[in-house]
């Protein structure tokens, strides 16, 4: 106001110009420190996010090998039963569905009899890190595009794979129900030779086999799927967390 009333033009734009750098330094100083802050938190996020799916890929091991032996010990309850063999694969309208390979049934497997045909192993899938992200708006702070449309697509496949195992579940219920009208309980001590003899000639059982048997082979195609997909997930969460 001084240099004003003497109109000191000089001054008062020197003043002003001051005025405008100190209110400029200091926005981007605040933008500055909050996008500090925002990269930490979308390293947070990411971090969180391979932590869960490092947990989900070591579940997804186990159950890939429950079921394979779950798969092997069914074909050969089902052959040694009914006298006939199972299909290698079917024609559907989206083409050959091929049955997944696997090794023949032994008695040495390393899972027990009862526990890979009464237990189904589900992949309780981690998204507890997903939520809060999505929660705390947290996508917007991820800045690769192509890597938030990823990490939407991952967790559609895990939305569509415990879909999947629910209808799984519903095809084990009437496996388990079938040998529980036999009188056949999961904690009996069961042999294979035991059981070929209680399920040969009884339809009730080797249909429901059957059902099992090809709800195994398909639940073991997606749970394949999603282990590589996994594998790539984390990868590029990794990648995006070093940046």
């Amino acid at each position: 106001m001084k240099h004003v009333r003497e109109q000191n033009w000089f001054a008062v734009g020197l003043d002003f110009f001051i005025v405008v750098v100190g209110v400029f330094i200091g926005i981007q100083v605040a933008n500055w420190n909050a996008g500090r802050i925002d990269r930490s938190n979308e390293r947070v996020y990411l971090s969180a996010l391979v932590d869960d799916v490092r947990k989900d890929l070591a579940d997804i091991e186990v159950t890939i090998a429950v079921e394979t032996t779950r798969i092997s010990a069914l074909d050969h309850l089902i052959r040694q039963a009914t006298g006939a063999s199972l299909p290698d694969g079917f024609d559907s309208a989206r083409g050959r569905i091929d049955i997944v390979a696997f090794p023949p049934y032994s008695e040495f497997d390393s899972f027990d009899i009862g526990y890979s045909l009464f237990i189904m192993n589900s992949v309780p899938s981690r998204t507890a890190a997903y939520e809060t992200i999505i929660n705390a708006g947290g996508l917007g702070l991820i800045r690769d595009t192509s890597m938030v449309r990823e990490i939407q697509e991952f967790y559609a496949r895990v939305d569509s794979l415990e879909g999947f195992a629910d209808t799984m579940q519903l095809t084990r219920q009437r496996f388990v129900e079938s040998m529980r009208q036999a009188g056949i309980s999961p904690v009996d001590d069961h042999s294979m030779d035991g059981l070929v003899e209680r399920f040969r000639g009884d339809t009730d059982m080797t249909t429901a086999a059957k059902e099992y048997w090809l709800f195994t082979n398909f639940h073991l195609r997606l749970l394949s799927g999603h282990q590589e997909a996994a594998g790539r997930f984390v990868e590029i969460l990794e990648g995006g967390s070093e940046r």
